[in-house]
């Protein structure tokens, strides 16, 4: 098995090539608490999600023998709910905060679910071209965890549902596009690592190309002054 620490390192070193250049376009247009603590409770609900996989991934799938779809929409729903009820706290609904909250929430959540992710599936002593491969696929998570962040604090600012079911649908999808490298098709590998990465950064563009639409007028009239946006 990889190095935890590699691991962790790949997992961060994902959030933060995703994070730094999406918050500084908007820099200043949030409150820096609540984006700190979406940060702090995305490590936290990372690691419950990974524990979660780890104790019940062999169990449901094999002694249950349970659908992968199933599993894939159960484990969707729960991602969905951790998130709504960190973006709708009363400090947080209704607020633009929620956007940004989501994406560092996201983005940590991503983060940690790589340690579990690729821990059980990587070589233990990775090559050059595998190490790439793996933080492309590390990338892939905090993408499309950071992309259902987004949808879930639209939903916590506007109120509107399509945003919750979106999210969810995102998390599904994801699943689908990853079935190459869950059954190991031979000669699948390469498309499935390729269908993940694609697929999380077109949902993680749609997310942020969003926000300006959404953004307050007194929020983006500030950004224009700063000449931000």
């Amino acid at each position: 098995m990889t190095s935890v620490t590699l691991l962790m390192v790949m997992g961060l070193g994902s959030a933060s090539a995703v994070l730094f250049p999406a918050m500084s376009k908007y820099d200043g247009a949030f409150d820096d608490g609540p984006v700190f603590l979406g940060f702090g409770l995305g490590i936290v609900g990372g690691a419950f999600m990974g524990l979660l996989h780890g104790f019940s991934d062999t169990w449901a799938l094999s002694a249950l023998e349970t659908s992968f779809f199933v599993y894939a929409f159960f484990f969707a729903l729960i991602e969905v709910l951790m998130k709504y009820v960190v973006l709708n706290r009363p400090s947080i609904r209704g607020s633009h905060n929620a956007f940004f909250t989501g994406m560092t929430f996201g983005a940590a959540e991503g983060a940690f679910l790589t340690v579990y992710t690729l821990y059980a599936i990587s070589p233990a002593h990775p090559g050059g071209v595998e190490l790439v491969v793996m933080f492309f696929f590390s990338l892939s998570l905090v993408l499309v965890n950071t992309a259902t962040g987004l949808f879930v604090g639209f939903h916590s600012y506007t109120g509107e549902r399509w945003y919750l079911w979106g999210a969810w649908t995102l998390h599904v999808a994801y699943a689908v596009f990853s079935l190459p490298l869950v059954w190991g098709i031979p000669g699948w590998r390469w498309a499935g690592f390729a269908g993940v990465l694609l697929f999380s950064l077109v949902a993680f563009l749609s997310g942020y190309g969003t926000i300006y639409s959404l953004l307050p007028s007194e929020v983006e009239k500030k950004m224009r002054r700063r000449g931000r946006i």
